[in-house]
């Protein structure tokens, strides 16, 4: 569903402006407890709003008007250092965002609000405090980020390969042009806010015109919260490691040794064979017997080379795959996964490869002394959704349950 905030509503229906498409479906427990804390210095509930203050209401209501007209300019203007960045523009264009437009219209409905309207509007954002606030800081955010974004350069990412899933694939940021989980923590912080104000107005005493600038004002608060994720979403995604490449680069280093190995065991056993051939002439019976044992010999000692070489190389697979995985499931809650760790076994994934590393590590640490209680019940509940065919949830709680077992450790 595009966003089209150019529209002029004329009804009691808020804009709606879609998540940018690679939002993740829940949040890192660390912005959830951020977006908590901020929206409360923002955000008063309404129930126990204080009442507008004297001083609000004796000062002269046209001041409200050119506050509010001052803060939705800055706050275009913010936006605006966002649009400047290519991912972000691009979201915009593809949510139908307009914030020429968008601010153009919010104005025009705020000059033809009437006296009444405007004075009911002025107590419903004097219930808000904090919310004149929201220009500055987003505007903060947004002129760092661009900053370091003029520095990127096209074509490379960060580690070293241009990564086939990017949102721009030109170009890869490092963290310098990146919001940070507080960034955006207050960001949707003033999102809360403008939704506040929203819910602050009266229901049977304002006509829906007197709703249009503040409708618009959560638009453009909610297309802020788009850019800070976008830039986020593909920061991540251009640092995401190629598993794939890795497992297949050691799987060719271990296939050529093994050819190099076998290669050296047949030469040698055939000259084996040419120096007991030639010294056969002179002792025909001798050498013959002698031949037969020394082939048994020869034949057997290849293959104790050959199993060994083979255990070798697959114990060396196994620990490296088993490096990558336990990396994975080491990362932040929210972090998307390895698709291979995720997909079933028999589906050609390593899902139960997961299951045996999270296992092993809980016998590892209870062996050590730590408290596995926490971390065997999210594996109990990992393997459940896994057997439901749940496996992305099935994933997640496994990445909860190694790193609690790990973390009790101390």
């Amino acid at each position: 569903m595009n966003l089209d905030v150019t529209k002029r509503a004329h009804s009691k229906q808020s804009l709606p402006l879609e998540s940018c498409n690679h939002k993740e479906n829940s949040m890192n427990n660390l912005r959830s407890v951020l977006v908590s804390l901020v929206g409360l210095l923002f955000v008063v509930p309404i129930g126990l709003a204080p009442r507008v203050s004297a001083q609000d209401l004796n000062a002269p209501v046209e001041d409200f008007r050119a506050e509010w007209s001052a803060y939705m300019t800055e706050l275009e203007a913010a936006l605006q250092q966002f649009a400047a960045i290519p991912a972000v523009s691009r979201q915009f264009d593809r949510d139908g965002l307009d914030l020429a437009t968008a601010l153009r219209n919010a104005q025009a409905d705020l000059a033809a609000l009437s006296f009444d309207d405007l004075v009911r509007m002025r107590a419903a954002y004097a219930r808000v405090p904090g919310w004149r606030e929201a220009p500055r800081v987003i505007g903060e955010i947004a002129q760092r980020v661009s900053d370091g974004a003029a520095t990127q350069h096209q074509g490379v990412a960060p580690n070293g390969g241009i990564t086939p899933n990017v949102i721009i694939p030109d170009i890869c940021p490092d963290i310098s042009a990146t919001p940070s989980f507080a960034d955006i923590a207050v960001t949707e912080a003033f999102l809360i806010a403008g939704e506040a104000i929203m819910e602050a107005f009266p229901t049977d005493a304002i006509t829906v015109l007197a709703r249009l600038p503040s409708i618009a004002a959560r638009a453009l608060l909610q297309a802020a919260v788009v850019a800070v994720n976008t830039l986020r979403s593909q920061y991540d995604d251009c640092n995401a490691p190629d598993v794939q490449a890795i497992v297949d680069g050691a799987k060719t280093e271990i296939i050529n040794n093994d050819n190099s190995n076998t290669t050296a065991i047949v030469s040698n056993d055939n000259s084996n064979t040419t120096t007991i051939f030639n010294n056969d002439n002179f002792n025909t019976t001798s050498i013959v017997n002698n031949d037969n044992s020394n082939t048994t010999a020869i034949i057997n000692n290849s293959n104790a080379n050959t199993l060994t070489i083979i255990n070798n190389d697959n114990a060396n697979a196994d620990l490296q795959l088993r490096r990558l995985i336990e990396a994975d499931l080491a990362e932040a809650d929210n972090a998307t996964p390895v698709a291979l760790y995720v997909t079933p076994s028999s589906s050609g994934g390593y899902s139960d490869f997961v299951t045996t590393i999270v296992a092993d590590t809980l016998a590892d640490v209870q062996a050590l002394g730590g408290s596995i209680v926490n971390a065997q019940s999210f594996l109990t509940q990992a393997n459940t959704a896994k057997a439901a065919g749940l496996y992305r949830t099935a994933y997640s709680l496994y990445r909860k349950a190694y790193k609690s077992a790990v973390n009790s450790l101390g």
